[in-house]
């Protein structure tokens, strides 16, 4: 665990290092690069993530919100109970991106069009996010509330949305082959197909 975060963060590449409990508001951290980094109990509240580059790294219990990521690197990054508010994906670099959402609360922020294909929400709050045009060919909503979410002409093809709650997906605009639902949740499907289950 560093002590001084601020004076590590001067440096362009920032490797193995440990922030906790660390307060990262309006900082400026385009172009650079953080590798095999933990972030545990952190807030990220309109930071300047632009250009740079997550490989590798970990965000536990931390919040991130309202922040810029744009052409930002994303790759292989796990949140943790972490909370995810007013962040638009979209801009983020395509190449290699791989992110898992573990028990967060994700509000408010943008994925559409994009390919996500085998993305992991899990136990996560997904509140009035947008996956419009997006292709989540294998990915996993699995006990995920989707309050709010908007599905229109996104690629669900095998996705898995066991345990899943609150979600509003027609089958009619949404491509949903061998995707998985459970019960009772899985009549909202009938239901936007105006078909009645007694």
């Amino acid at each position: 665990m560093t002590k001084d975060p601020h004076s590590i963060l001067k440096n362009p590449v920032i490797e193995g290092h440990t922030f906790d409990s660390q307060s990262f508001n309006k900082v400026i951290l385009s172009s650079k690069v953080f590798s095999e980094c933990e972030f545990i109990n952190c807030e990220f509240t309109e930071v300047d993530f632009s250009n740079g580059r997550f490989s590798e790294c970990n965000f536990q219990q931390s919040q991130i919100s309202m922040s810029s990521v744009k052409s930002c690197k994303i790759q292989d990054v796990t949140f943790s109970e972490s909370k995810i508010v007013g962040i638009d994906f979209t801009v983020c670099n395509p190449l290699l991106l791989s992110m898992l959402f573990n028990n967060c609360s994700i509000q408010s922020s943008n994925f559409a069009q994009m390919k996500l294909n085998g993305v992991q929400f899990l136990k996560s709050i997904v509140k009035e996010c947008s996956f419009i045009e997006a292709d989540l060919t294998a990915a996993s909503f699995k006990g995920c509330d989707l309050s709010g979410t908007v599905f229109n002409n996104t690629i669900l093809n095998e996705a898995d949305f066991s345990e899943a709650i609150n979600y509003q997906i027609d089958p009619m605009t949404n491509k949903l082959k061998n995707a998985k639902f459970t019960l009772p949740e899985a009549i909202a499907l009938l239901e936007m197909m105006e078909i009645k289950v007694e």
